[in-house]
């Protein structure tokens, strides 16, 4: 993680705008969110998922579109990518897709907002809704249910353990670890 937080310097030094840090899969490309578009094309005020070879080179704009993205996480094979951007009724959704940029689609298509995906070691993506609790769906949208009723920041071990962000306090978040079912949280 810390390589890719150093990573997400390093690209908006060669890029010229911020970057946020972002994943990297099995296939080597890291992908990361920047507004580097805008410096090329003024008319362009978002952010747009990229991905890099980590040398730097190769640098692809995956998303290239008036509305901001986040938050990309790579299958672990390295074909797919999973996102947030606006969706129904301009809330965030989670989004799909290669990893060239193409067969976007909507996996959630719900509201509040849903942020923060992380793929399952089976292949499923988690995701926070509205900041208070963890869901799951499998990658074509169908599947969609609660994994854990609070938490946020989900993220999975190759052991097939989740660790993820609650509120103990109102002003107090600690970081607990389930078993993939939600179980033993």
């Amino acid at each position: 993680l810390l390589t890719v937080l150093a990573l997400a310097g390093v690209v908006a030094a060669i890029a010229g705008g911020s970057a946020n840090g972002g994943s990297q899969a099995a296939n080597g490309r890291i992908a990361y969110v920047t507004d580097a578009a805008c410096r090329f094309d003024p008319t362009l005020k978002n952010d747009d998922i990229f991905s890099m070879n980590p040398d730097g080179s190769g640098k692809a704009d995956l998303t290239n579109s008036a509305n901001p993205h986040g938050a990309p996480g790579w299958w672990a094979d390295g074909k797919q990518l999973a996102f947030t951007r606006p969706g129904k009724a301009n809330n965030d959704d989670i989004f799909v897709m290669s990893s060239n940029g193409k067969a976007q689609r909507n996996v959630t298509k719900t509201s509040p907002d849903d942020a923060n995906p992380d793929w399952t070691p089976t292949g499923k993506i988690t995701y926070d809704v509205g900041g208070t609790q963890v869901f799951q769906v499998n990658a074509d949208g169908t599947g969609m249910a609660q994994l854990l009723p609070g938490g946020y920041e989900a993220a999975w071990s190759s052991t097939g353990k989740v660790a993820y962000a609650g509120t103990v306090e109102p002003s107090n978040s600690e970081i607990f670890v389930a078993n993939a079912n939600g179980s033993g949280a």
